[in-house]
C-alpha cells in the first residue's frame, strides 16, 4: 500500500561521525571539542559522535580530551603513543565509523 496525500512521513536524520586527528593540540583542543559538541547537540537532530585520534602526542592533549569526553558522552578517542601520521590517524578513526551514514 502506498502513501496517500496527507500521510505523515517520518525522516530520520543520518548518523554522523566527525573525525579529528590530533597531534600536540593541548592549547586549543578543549574549547574546539566543547564548541563542536554543544553546536551539534543544539543544531543536529541526528545521532553523532566526535572521534579524536591522538597521534604520538607529547603534551597533555590526551588528558584534555579525556576531561572533555567526561563532559560529553558523544566524544570518543583513540590514543596512538607512536606517530602514525595524519593519514594513519584518519584511517584508524574510519574503522570506528563503519555504521555512520555521514563521516566528516
Amino acid at each position: 500500500m502506498g502513501l496517500c496525500y496527507g500521510d505523515a512521513v517520518t525522516v530520520t536524520p543520518p548518523s554522523l561521525v566527525l573525525l579529528i586527528p590530533a597531534y600536540n593540540e593541548e592549547e586549543r583542543i578543549g574549547p574546539v571539542l566543547r564548541e563542536y559538541a554543544r553546536c551539534l547537540r543544539e543544531r543536529y537532530a541526528g545521532t553523532f559522535q566526535i572521534v579524536v585520534v591522538l597521534n604520538g602526542c607529547r603534551d597533555n592533549t590526551l588528558g584534555i580530551v579525556e576531561e572533555v569526553a567526561r563532559e560529553f558522552s558523544e566524544i570518543r578517542f583513540l590514543n596512538f603513543p607512536g606517530a602514525i601520521g595524519k593519514g594513519g590517524a584518519l584511517i584508524e578513526g574510519l574503522k570506528l565509523a563503519t555504521s555512520a551514514d555521514l563521516i566528516g
